[in-house]
């Protein structure tokens, strides 16, 4: 009689162990580096246009960019660094796919909530989507360029 064996024939591997100070460092920055593309584009915008809404830019992303990034965002690039080294435009593409994902979760929950969506919500998500490639390829950069720095040490 044959036996069927069993055993796995390739091992799951360990998750890479990230670099909890490179890490922290990378999300810091990040999030100052996305404050000051959102002032810059905001001077830019009030250059452009003279109206004076340009500098509501950076206290938006502020106050509703930055905590989405903080509980979506971070959280996402730490689960798939475990798993494998991602380059920046990964990271980009990462943070894309967070804010799609949580734009449809929040446009199902407004529709079994409010029987509808509610109108702010392409507004904060499309605004996100311009925003959550930009961190998500400035925290993976920069994680990168950390880690790399302290293994050279």
């Amino acid at each position: 009689m044959d036996t069927v064996d069993q055993s796995d024939p390739k091992p799951t591997p360990a998750p890479r162990q990230i670099n909890g100070i490179a890490f922290a460092g990378a999300v810091a920055l990040s999030i100052i580096a996305g404050l000051f593309i959102a002032f810059m584009f905001g001077l830019l915008s009030d250059a452009i246009e003279q109206t004076g809404y340009g500098m509501m830019i950076p206290m938006i992303t502020a106050a509703i960019g930055v905590p989405i990034f903080l509980v979506l965002g971070v959280p996402a690039a730490w689960f798939v660094m475990r798993k494998r080294h991602i380059a920046a435009w990964q990271g980009a593409a990462l943070g894309f796919v967070v804010n799609a994902a949580a734009a449809a979760v929040a446009y199902v929950l407004s529709a079994a909530t409010y029987g509808g969506t509610d109108d702010s919500i392409p507004a904060i998500f499309g605004a996100g989507a311009i925003a959550a490639p930009i961190w998500g390829a400035l925290l993976t950069g920069f994680y990168n360029v950390f880690s790399l720095s302290s293994k050279t040490r």
